[in-house]
């Protein structure tokens, strides 16, 4: 079987725990991935969240946005 596309076919946690996992509890794509899933899922599957969770969501979502700038421009 060939592997051309296998990175297209990984998860964003498991890309996250790839290139981003610290030992520690510190901020990590990683850790934002975990957290970011569940409100995703979410919101694909009802399309409906509060008002604290949207912001929340857009909140995780900077900070994965941001790490991955970090990581993709400072190494």
């Amino acid at each position: 079987m060939e592997n051309s596309g296998y990175l297209s076919n990984l998860f964003m946690d498991d890309l996250a725990n790839l290139f981003d996992k610290p030992n520690d509890n510190s901020a990590s794509l990683s850790r934002d991935a975990m957290e970011y899933k569940p409100m995703r899922n979410a919101v694909a599957h009802t399309a409906r969240l509060t008002e604290p969770a949207k912001n929340k969501l857009a909140s995780v979502y900077e900070n994965i946005k941001g790490r991955l700038k970090t990581l993709l421009f400072n190494n």
